[in-house]
């Protein structure tokens, strides 16, 4: 809510993890790939918006599917050399 609030985002989401004492991360749900484009498109549908006309920020390959289909891509810290290529490729903007 806070992060919301701080952006003046009207809504936001994100997946809710925990970095455990071994090293493993847990949650009440982690998603990626296909599962995040349609959580993205649930969204969506719940407040009668276009996929299309929101934004997105990922930090992972796995999250393509969802990039692909959003209206503005940015991508956050790209470890990934086929995440900054694709970033290149599609012109989105990257925050290092």
């Amino acid at each position: 809510e806070l992060f919301k609030q701080f952006l003046h985002l009207d809504y936001f989401a994100a997946t809710n993890i925990s970095r455990m004492p071994d090293n493993l991360y847990k949650g009440p749900f982690f998603i990626f790939g296909k599962t995040k484009l349609q959580a993205a498109r649930d969204i969506c549908n719940q407040f009668g918006a276009e996929l299309g006309q929101s934004v997105v920020y990922a930090d992972n390959i796995d999250d393509l599917p969802l990039l692909k289909s959003a209206g503005e891509c940015i991508v956050v810290h790209p470890l990934d050399p086929g995440l900054l290529a694709e970033s290149e490729k599609n012109n989105w903007r990257v925050i290092r």
